[in-house]
């Protein structure tokens, strides 16, 4: 696929920066469930598929 000048191309911003950080920051909260604990703290406990009592698919296995 060739890019035109007429194709939309973001440019940098100036004050744009790395964001590897925050998505390790991110993975760390995932990993050690901070965002869990924060998210079943405002709205209740959330149910897990492996928990809950789930209908059989009706095809062969």
């Amino acid at each position: 696929m060739l890019v035109s000048e007429n194709d939309a191309v973001s440019h940098p911003a100036s004050d744009d920066r790395v964001l590897y950080p925050d998505i390790e920051a991110i993975r760390q909260m995932v990993d050690d469930c901070t965002i869990l604990d924060a998210v079943e703290a405002e709205i209740g406990p959330l149910a897990l598929a492996r928990d809950m009592e789930l209908p059989k698919p009706n095809v062969p296995v």
